[in-house]
């Protein structure tokens, strides 16, 4: 439906590329759990980095892609928000897939514990990458 010589321009996650910095134990299960439970789930952890190949499956005329992976404080309360809201909105996926329990996940306080152990380590936090491919249609 996109006319000749229009623009695409999809955004998408590499849920992998998250971390702390340092690495903490928490952080480092939290994205297991996650990228483990959508790969089950049938959902893709890390379409980012295939806009690309996906664009040209389409047929369609890559012309760039851009990366861009916020980095929060340990004192940022971003951080905290943006993983505790993903390990509650994905936990029913992560318990259904098997991997991991209610009681392991800990959805009530997690977010404290997060907060407690970026702090405690003075860790950044490195969202997942978000990238994006733009891509034509072919002149006609």
């Amino acid at each position: 439906m996109l006319r000749a010589g229009g623009l695409v321009v999809p955004v998408e996650l590499d849920i992998p590329a998250a971390r702390s910095l340092p690495a903490t134990p928490m952080v480092s299960q939290a994205l297991a759990w996650i990228v483990e439970a959508f790969a089950k789930g049938g959902i893709q952890p890390s379409l980012g980095p295939r806009l690309w190949a996906i664009a040209r499956e389409a047929g369609l005329r890559p012309l760039g892609m851009i990366g861009i992976q916020p980095h929060f404080g340990p004192d940022d309360p971003a951080a905290v928000a943006v993983l505790a809201g993903v390990i509650r909105t994905a936990a029913p996926l992560i318990e259904r897939t098997g991997v991991a329990t209610a009681e392991e996940i800990g959805v009530e306080t997690f977010a404290q514990r997060l907060r407690d152990e970026l702090e405690r380590n003075s860790a950044v936090f490195a969202h997942p990458t978000l990238l994006s491919a733009w891509a034509t249609t072919s002149p006609q």
